[in-house]
């Protein structure tokens, strides 16, 4: 049974296969950055699990569609004649 994930600063996080360790920033202007192998959290909310849980998953879900939208165009240019509409809405996705 998968564990709980923790939103501290050091614990790692997967992205693409790869594990990213957390930093985490108390600042005014929210948000997520992938830099120097680190995933760096800014929020305002100190270091509420809850708030950093949601920045997170707003930060992969952004960057989901971006990717299944790359990979979505390849697959459509390489069957055209199946002529499907491409999906409107992404669900959440508990797990790999």
């Amino acid at each position: 049974m998968p564990h709980e994930k923790r939103y501290v600063s050091s614990k790692a996080h997967l992205y693409l296969g790869r594990q990213y360790r957390l930093k985490i920033h108390s600042v005014a202007l929210e948000s997520v950055k992938l830099t120097g192998g680190y995933l760096h959290v800014a929020t305002a909310h100190g270091h509420d699990a809850l708030q950093m849980k949601l920045l997170l998953n707003d930060w992969y879900r952004h960057h989901a569609r971006d990717i299944f939208h790359t990979y979505l165009l390849r697959w459509f240019e390489a069957a055209p004649s199946l002529q499907m509409p491409s999906p409107a809405i992404m669900k959440s996705m508990p797990r790999r």
